[in-house]
């Protein structure tokens, strides 16, 4: 059985941005992978919204970013983002809470391959 662990995104000013719930996979001692199936609330501070589409999180030691993949039903890419955010704690698969500060600059890669850049005013 997978063990759940709750996400917490915040910003700078210690603010909850986002929440929401995923699973711990436990595919490499390097880095924590968080998979969040369709269906899961995904709590914002604008609202609430419900997945729709399948997505991995990766959160690395002591590294500047954070990258989200998103995948459709079918297993085909969906989309793609990394957060530069403040480095995080050792996580490990045993972590129930994972909490990272995002630094507002964002890399999104689109379903077609395209890249752009957001929220770095």
């Amino acid at each position: 059985m997978l063990q759940k662990a709750d996400i917490y995104k915040k910003l700078v000013n210690g603010d909850v941005w986002g929440e929401w719930e995923g699973y711990q996979l436990s595919v490499s001692d390097r880095f924590v992978c968080i998979w969040t199936p369709i269906g899961t609330p995904m709590h914002w501070k604008p609202g609430t919204w419900i997945s729709s589409k399948h997505a991995l999180a990766f959160f690395f030691p002591d590294e500047w970013y954070t990258m989200h993949i998103g995948y459709h039903e079918d297993g085909t890419f969906a989309s793609g983002y990394c957060d530069i955010i403040l480095p995080t704690p050792h996580y490990t698969s045993e972590s129930r809470e994972l909490t990272y500060v995002d630094l507002y600059v964002d890399v999104v890669i689109r379903e077609d391959g395209s890249v752009y850049t957001k929220d770095q005013e």
